[in-house]
Order: structure tokens, then sequence, then C-alpha cells
């Protein structure tokens, strides 16, 4: 049996038969909201710490883990995704991916090898075809990616 909420305006001399109807279902699903948003705050901080990680270990690269962690934060907390834009160590990061500015040759390099390194390592450790393939593809993909950010020289592109 469903439950409806009577919705009236309240003003005296209104005729009540122009009442709403909300039917209990029609409000908003605030459980998944909230859910979905502290998923996406700890995937975030996550990343985050991967990529703060990866200012001291240059085998991991910092940049794509703090690109994540900004676009988790931009979907979740505002107040999160201001705070990393605007930090001493990440926020040029942003920025720079942001604006889509320069990428200079030796950090294109830099990460495109410890990137394939990486990925070399995984299909060592995981011996199926199927994740070659996978990891086959998000390297390509990812040096693609990596190769079509604005250069130094081609703010634009």
């Amino acid at each position: 049996m469903k439950k409806h909420i009577i919705i009236t305006s309240g003003i005296q001399g209104e005729d009540k038969s122009s009442e709403n109807t909300l039917n209990e279902n029609s409000k908003p699903n605030t459980l998944r909201s909230t859910l979905k948003r502290v998923f996406l705050i700890t995937a975030g901080l996550l990343s985050l710490s991967a990529g703060a990680v990866g200012i001291a270990l240059p085998i991991l690269p910092t940049t794509p883990f703090v690109i994540l962690a900004a676009a988790c934060f931009g979907m979740s907390s505002p107040r999160l995704y201001h705070w990393l834009a605007n930090t001493k160590y990440f926020g040029e990061y942003i920025r720079h991916y942001r604006e889509k500015s320069v990428i200079s040759a030796q950090a294109r390099r830099t990460g495109i090898a410890a990137l394939w390194l990486m990925l070399s390592i995984s299909a060592i450790v995981f011996r199926r075809p199927l994740v070659w393939l996978i990891l086959g593809l998000v390297g390509v993909s990812v040096t693609a990616h990596i190769l079509l950010i604005g250069r130094g020289g081609n703010k634009g592109r």
C-alpha cells in the first residue's frame, strides 16, 4: 500500500481540490548520494596518498593520481577540491592539466617510462593473457593521452 503526502499551500480561501500529491518514493535518494559521496572522497584520499608517495618515489607517477583525486573531489566535495587545487605541492598538477598547458619533454619521457615499467612488472606478476590485454590497452591509452596533452610552445593544443 502506497502512502501519499498531501501538500497544501495553507492559503485561506483557496480551493482544496487542487492539492498535489507526492509519492513517498519520489524523495531524493539521500542514502545513495551519501554513499556515492563517501566512496568518491575515500577514492580521492587514496589516490592523493598514492600521488604523495609518487613525489618521493620516481617510479610511481604523481600526476595521474593527483588528477584522479581532483576528479573525485570535484564530484563529491567542492571544499576538498578547492583545498587540493590550492595546495603548494599538488595545485600545479591540477592547473596544468585543467588548462592543458605545458608538460615538458622530460616529464613526458619519465611518465611514459614509469607507466610501461609498472605495467611490465604487473604483467610479470599476473601471468594471464586477459590481464596482459587489459594492461596493454591501458598502456596504449595512457601513452596516447600523455602525448596529446599540450606541449611547451603549443599551449593551446
